[in-house]
């Protein structure tokens, strides 16, 4: 509650407390409303009203504030009302009341501490215009108000309205009465010259606050925030960390301090700091664990991930990580059976299947990494398992088991696009595997369909083309692939391959040079244009 309403209504109340006592007769328990003339009426409502809302009974408050209300009063109830309205953190009512009593605008006029509420009310809702509105006007009316001025700078500053606001700051620095509180304002001054990137201006000004005020609890992180914009990380941590001590707990800004640690690669101090958190929860363990790992204390970081994964076994990046240690602890034997654990777990997961196919990256073998699919899959049979598992015995060249899934994925998949997709595979493993005679008899039935994928069209176009076979059919049939598909590199070189074959070398190459643009960093591309400039590629 504001200060001047808080003292007006108790110096009131004890004077009406007084006038009763001198007929001890008649003295009440308590102030009750009575049926009275007008304006005593109104009085003691509004009495009665203050007096409860300064005693915490916000529900009596109301409804004796309301009650009051009904009878037109002065304007003293109406700013009671607001600072009512104000603590129970209803800024759209004090606006609404304040805009549907126009009188008001005239009789709240010079009652500071009723202009103060209604204006926060407006910035609190987000018109900051008419905040900054009342904010200045106020400014103007008590230069010497120092609450006014600062939520003054504050609507100022919300509005964007920098150059104006470092005017009235300036303002405020020069004014005596409010030298006490020169320290706020050089600290909003140093946000002025945050907000225009002035890093230096902001420094300097963060430095007289601190001056004024060392202790000043939001100078201290404001300081740090600007040495870190300042790339000075080691006294941006400094700054954070006397933030801490003087607040004495922070948990946001402490794990700010462990993150600017971790950065610097100071995983030592990072894992001090972060123990004496001591959450107990799985991101806690999960960061710790990843600082264990990084300062390459592997067994202490597997023993942390395990913590993190037994609470929260689907957590993506604690899954990550405990592969990645596993690795560096050359336990290439335990990734495939926790790639399987995983693959049971999650077998739609995009995530985990990637990571499962990465994990050749780390030493585990293509065909135990099919073992261990084939072995998911009697425990949990989906269609992304079962095409992920295939794709790994087409990078084998294991034609038949790879045959043998995507025909799982035809024969039980409803969706037709999907199984076009399956088609296309099959014809895909056979061309990997240089089965030309079968690739061939696949191609001529897959196209048959009714559904067919532009994958399918476009390795038809190649095969053909490389063999010198059916060069119209073969046009035809990359033509269709990119009626699907109109920009796709891979499609534009097939169609500039067709091309060449059948003697329109200027075209081939026109067309390539068309699909680098689109695709600048596709090597194949690059290296058939080479080929074609210089007079290599023959068709």
């Amino acid at each position: 509650m504001n200060k001047i309403y808080l003292y007006t209504v108790i110096l009131t109340y004890l004077s009406i407390i007084h006038a009763a006592n001198t007929d001890q007769s008649k003295t009440p328990k308590h102030i009750k409303l009575v049926r009275s003339p007008k304006n005593a009426h109104n009085y003691q409502g509004f009495l009665v009203g203050a007096y409860n809302h300064f005693r915490g009974d916000h529900k009596a408050a109301l409804h004796h504030f309301q009650h009051c209300l009904s009878y037109s009063p002065s304007a003293y109830a109406h700013s009671g009302y607001f600072h009512l309205l104000q603590t129970l953190g209803k800024p759209q009512e004090i606006i609404a009341h304040y805009e549907n009593n126009h009188e008001l605008h005239d009789k709240l006029y010079h009652d500071v501490a009723a202009q103060i509420t209604i204006a926060q009310a407006y910035m609190a809702t987000g018109n900051t215009d008419k905040a900054e509105s009342m904010f200045v006007r106020l400014g103007d009316l008590h230069p010497e108000n120092e609450q006014i001025a600062y939520f003054a700078t504050m609507a100022l500053l919300k509005n964007n309205q920098l150059e104006k606001a470092d005017k009235f700051i300036a303002t405020c620095l020069k004014t005596p009465t409010l030298k006490p509180k020169h320290f706020l304002f050089h600290f909003l001054q140093s946000k002025i010259h945050f907000q225009k990137q002035n890093l230096e201006g902001a420094l300097d000004s963060i430095e007289k606050s601190l001056a004024l005020s060392p202790k000043f609890p939001q100078a201290l992180l404001f300081k740090a925030m600007v040495m870190e914009q300042r790339n000075d990380i080691g006294n941006a941590i400094k700054g954070y960390e006397g933030f801490v001590h003087a607040t004495k707990s922070d948990v946001s800004v402490e794990k700010h301090i462990i993150q600017l640690l971790f950065n610097k690669g100071e995983y030592n101090k990072a894992i001090k700091r972060l123990e004496k958190l001591n959450g107990k929860t799985p991101d806690y363990f999960y960061d710790l664990g990843l600082m264990h790992f990084h300062n390459k204390n592997y067994n202490k970081a597997l023993s942390l991930v395990e913590q993190t994964l037994s609470s929260e076994p689907t957590l993506m990046n604690a899954i990550l990580l405990k592969i990645k240690v596993l690795a560096a602890l050359e336990k290439t034997s335990d990734l495939a059976p926790f790639a399987q654990k995983l693959l049971i777990q999650q077998p739609n997961n995009v995530q985990i299947l990637q990571t499962y196919l990465l994990l050749k990256n780390m030493g585990v073998s293509t065909r135990t990494l099919i073992e261990v699919g084939c072995a998911a899959l009697k425990v949990q049979k989906t269609a992304r398992l079962i095409a992920t598992v295939a794709d790994l015995c087409v990078e084998a060249k294991e034609v038949g088991l790879a045959e043998k899934m995507y025909g799982s994925i035809i024969k039980h998949s409803k969706n037709a696009q999907v199984r076009a997709r399956a088609r296309y595979q099959t014809c895909y493993a056979l061309f990997a595997a240089n089965q030309e005679e079968a690739l061939e008899k696949r191609l001529l039935e897959v196209l048959t369909d009714q559904v067919i994928d532009p994958a399918v069209y476009n390795l038809a176009a190649y095969y053909f083309a490389t063999h010198d076979k059916q060069l119209e059919q073969a046009l035809s049939y990359v033509d269709k692939a990119l009626a699907q598909r109109p920009d796709y590199p891979p499609y534009l070189d097939t169609k500039a391959y067709v091309l060449v074959k059948m003697g329109k070398k200027d075209d081939g190459l026109a067309l390539l040079r068309d699909a680098q643009k689109k695709s600048p960093q596709d090597r194949i591309i690059a290296a058939r244009i080479l080929s074609l400039e210089g007079g290599l590629w023959k068709s």
